[in-house]
């Protein structure tokens, strides 16, 4: 019963999504052209939002370590992306004697190199993370937030 009503439910979404692209035609074609380099930001967000939903929903600590992973590549990934500017080279000196008739534009390398210190800050996060994680299975014999509160509850209870 159950499957046959998620099957119903993603044929009534992918259904309703042919209609919506069938009534915008060529509007969206013309804003989808339009705004196509705006791609990287829509992907980070939506990798954001996955690894905030994953922390939040879950009630498993590894799993909420792991969201909190994907939600930290997301901002580096949407942090790498703003710094990027159109036609933009690495920053190596190319211009000799006279900075003011370069012809080149330089990226930003100042988002690059804090982006580089976030990745370290966040494998130190994860490792501090996981040994807590450890801490709490070797204390509780489980890893689930709701067991835990489970037993607390029971174990404020029996000394009360």
């Amino acid at each position: 019963m159950y499957q046959t009503s998620c099957s119903i439910n993603f044929l009534s979404v992918v259904l309703c999504f042919e209609i919506y692209l069938e009534l915008l035609g060529d509007l969206t074609t013309k804003i989808g052209i339009f705004y196509m380099h705006y791609w990287i930001y829509c992907c980070a967000v939506i990798i954001m939002t996955s690894g905030l939903f994953i922390m939040l929903a879950s009630d498993n600590y590894l799993r909420k370590i792991i969201g909190l992973g994907i939600f930290q590549s997301a901002v580096l990934i949407f942090y790498i992306a703003l710094a990027k500017i159109k036609n933009g080279i690495p920053p190596i000196d190319r211009c000799v004697a006279d900075s003011n008739s370069c012809l080149y534009t330089y990226s930003n390398p100042l988002a690059h190199i804090l982006m580089l210190t976030a990745i370290v800050v966040g494998f130190a996060t994860f490792a501090v993370g996981l040994a807590l994680i450890y801490r709490i299975y070797q204390q509780y014999n489980t890893i689930s937030e709701n067991e835990i509160l489970l037993k607390e509850t029971d174990r404020d209870e029996s000394e009360c």
